[in-house]
């Protein structure tokens, strides 16, 4: 999800595999492509169609991109952070095939949502949802999906919205079909957590390199309401995953790094 710590995973991977992250176009690695997102069907557009084509883009480039690259047991690694991957998991799942390796990162609601407020300049006047950037865009396109209108959305607590989006986004990890890949890693939000996790990509890629420290900053005192307003979201995720055999860390994600 957004804010969740994937782009330092994502850049200690390819440093690992000995490459320079900032040379790598971004629709190789980063999450804006394939295009991925609750179904739209209108004047133009088929939400279904986009994610078949740019797939199709995607594994070209692939093959160019990485055609020629080091293997390791026998595999080529294409790293690739997949926020958009949720809405299509089945989809996902079934093109990309049984030897994907899928890392989720998790985060508590209230801190992923003051990451988002503060990316687009802070929190609105009022405390009033507002749409300023790519993230508040896609909370408003997935309430909308879910039967608010606009107007409703945009009249919201900027907390209620994103909550709202927070907790559809984790039931669609488990619902839309991504779940079936059993190789599944869940990493919670933390300095030592995630520097761990890169850490052991260089020593299983043999890269010789450290891992970069991973800054995380204490912002727990701020919204005490919204925190006691998430916890019931947070279990009502937890529950959800443990249906599909997936174990969300309640105890690591409520630290609220």
């Amino acid at each position: 999800m957004p804010r969740h710590g994937g782009s330092y995973l994502t850049k200690e991977l390819y440093r690992a595999l000995g490459y320079e992250p900032d040379k790598v176009p971004n629709a190789i690695a980063h999450d804006g492509f394939p295009e991925a997102s609750p179904f739209r069907f209108e004047q133009g557009v088929n939400s279904w169609t986009a994610s078949l084509h740019t797939m199709a883009e995607f594994l070209t480039m692939v093959e160019l991109f990485f055609g020629a690259a080091k293997r390791h047991t026998g595999k080529i690694i294409v790293p690739k952070k997949l926020t958009k991957g949720t809405y299509a998991g089945g989809f996902f799942h079934q093109v990309l095939g049984e030897s994907v390796e899928h890392i989720l990162t998790v985060r508590h609601s209230v801190l992923s949502c003051i990451s988002t407020y503060e990316k687009s300049g802070g929190l609105p006047e009022g405390g009033r949802f507002a749409v300023r950037g790519n993230i508040e865009d896609w909370v408003k396109r997935d309430l909308i999906y879910t039967g608010c209108s606009e107007a409703e959305v945009l009249a919201m607590d900027y907390f209620d919205a994103y909550l709202r989006y927070w907790e559809q986004y984790h039931y669609y990890v488990a619902t839309t079909g991504l779940s079936a890949n059993r190789n599944i890693s869940i990493v919670a939000y933390g300095e030592q957590r995630m520097q761990h996790l890169a850490q052991r990509f260089h020593n299983r890629f043999e890269s010789g390199l450290r891992s970069e420290q991973f800054h995380v900053f204490d912002k727990r005192g701020r919204h005490p309401d919204w925190m006691h307003e998430s916890e019931a979201a947070i279990k009502r995720v937890a529950d959800v995953w443990a249906r599909v055999g997936l174990d969300f860390p309640v105890e690591d994600v409520l630290e609220a790094w």
